[in-house]
């Protein structure tokens, strides 16, 4: 909807509000699912994580290279998204069989992002 505030034009629009990735899905995605396919890829958990950002979670943004969005910004739906296809990638790639998020034994890991 557009308006106009103070002489000036102003958009306004309305998004389902998600909340961002919990901690849980954070806990889950570096301990057993990057973990798991840096060691099936013979990659560091840095390496894994930084390959299946550039593979999954690449923009095409206003400058002239693409970047990868940061796993903190994702919401719920998202990092689920990004979560599946990565096991998703671990199976048709590795053979690997990445259990899913409520049964998977997931040790404490903390990670800024």
């Amino acid at each position: 909807h557009a308006a106009t505030l103070e002489g000036r034009d102003v958009v306004v629009s309305l998004k389902r509000y998600r909340r961002t990735r919990s901690g849980k899905q954070n806990r889950y995605l570096h301990a057993v699912v990057f973990q798991m396919i840096a060691d099936a890829a013979g990659y560091t958990m840095d390496e894994a994580k930084d390959a299946l950002k550039w593979e999954f979670l690449r923009v095409h943004g206003e400058g002239p290279l693409p970047t990868v969005r940061k796993t903190s910004k994702l919401n719920t739906a998202e990092m689920t998204d990004f979560i599946e296809n990565c096991r998703r990638l671990g199976a048709e790639m590795y053979g690997i069989d990445i259990p899913d998020p409520d049964s998977a034994v997931v040790p404490e890991y903390e990670d800024g992002e």
